[in-house]
């Protein structure tokens, strides 16, 4: 089975910090994609304690998701170089419901 996932990434500034959005409200805010029939989604929330900058700079690097995502094994990328409209095809390690995932980066917004 193969999954295909898109994803938007964005980075809140400092001032948006200050009230803490409830995950459905990001969910809703930042993840519009409808999936197919033949495609299936997931996301994953985790708290991170660290400075923005920190884990901007790891988050934004669409070829090493591995780097933050413990259930990749690796990534190669298929086309682009890691920006807007890039694909990345990932192993996932056994024992999840997929072996692979293709996934686009649709957007990236560095504000």
């Amino acid at each position: 089975m193969t999954s295909t996932t898109h994803h938007k990434m964005q980075n809140r500034s400092q001032k948006n910090l200050k009230r803490k959005p409830t995950m459905t409200t990001m969910f809703n805010n930042y993840q519009k994609h409808v999936l197919l029939p033949n495609q299936c989604g997931s996301n994953l929330e985790q708290t991170i304690d660290a400075p923005i900058p920190l884990v901007w700079s790891i988050l934004r690097q669409f070829d090493h998701p591995q780097g933050y995502k413990q259930s990749i094994k690796s990534c190669t990328l298929k086309t682009g170089t890691g920006g807007t409209g890039s694909v990345r095809e990932v192993i996932i390690i056994t024992g999840l419901l997929a072996r692979t995932s293709t996934e686009r980066l649709d957007k990236l917004d560095d504000s």
